[in-house]
């Protein structure tokens, strides 16, 4: 299930801002009344919301991903990102689910901190069977296709921190070689009424 992974640790000194912008009651997810919330800054995963040190330590992250996967030049992409934090203490955990809307190229998710008794993150097979990987340590980044199902335990052990940050690679615009005369071209159209994504070749210009 796993396309690609490495192994590179946020540092210290970023780890601590990156809690100090994500711990926040504003990024409680459901939300603070929620009996078994997380940290979670998925709904703004959009836009930059990290500090300016950690915004650059995940573009070259990724940029270097995407060297190694021999797509630079060859695809237009953009990343979103997103951090959740789980704890004991709060109990919260994800359900299975996927990452798909029809333009997301790859998934990803760098696991900054790691229970190392335990791992929570898991794929889902079609009979329900999970799947743990073994790539989930402190510092593992996992590439995954962004239509796999996959969920997340409970965080059993008292007093740690479960803290991730994941993402997707989306995709408007892919050629097979860097000099092909045509693309494949995601674009938003009106299809029977309602909005679709929809994929079509057309002629490289310029």
């Amino acid at each position: 299930m796993i396309i690609h992974n490495l192994n590179k640790e946020l540092p210290d000194s970023l780890k601590k801002e990156l809690h100090d912008t994500i711990i926040d009651d504003k990024y409680l997810y459901p939300n603070k009344t929620s009996k078994n919330p997380i940290y979670s800054s998925f709904q703004i995963s959009t836009k930059p919301h990290f500090t300016e040190s950690v915004e650059e330590f995940y573009y070259d992250l990724i940029a270097g991903v995407l060297d190694r996967l021999g797509l630079r030049g060859r695809a237009a992409v953009y990343a979103t990102k997103w951090c959740q934090v789980y704890n004991n203490s709060m109990g919260g955990c994800h359900p299975p689910h996927s990452h798909y809307s029809g333009s997301e190229l790859f998934s990803w998710v760098h696991f900054v901190e790691s229970p190392v008794d335990q791992k929570c993150f898991y794929f889902l097979d079609t009979d329900h069977n999970k799947y743990y990987p073994d790539t989930q340590n402190s510092g593992d980044l996992i590439i995954f296709p962004p239509w796999a199902l996959h969920g997340v335990d409970k965080v059993e052990t008292d007093g740690v921190n479960r803290t991730i940050v994941s993402g997707n690679i989306i995709c408007n615009r892919y050629k097979d070689l860097k000099d092909d005369a045509e693309s494949f071209v995601c674009r938003q159209k009106i299809v029977q009424g309602k909005p679709q994504l929809v994929w079509t070749r057309e002629l490289n210009y310029g």
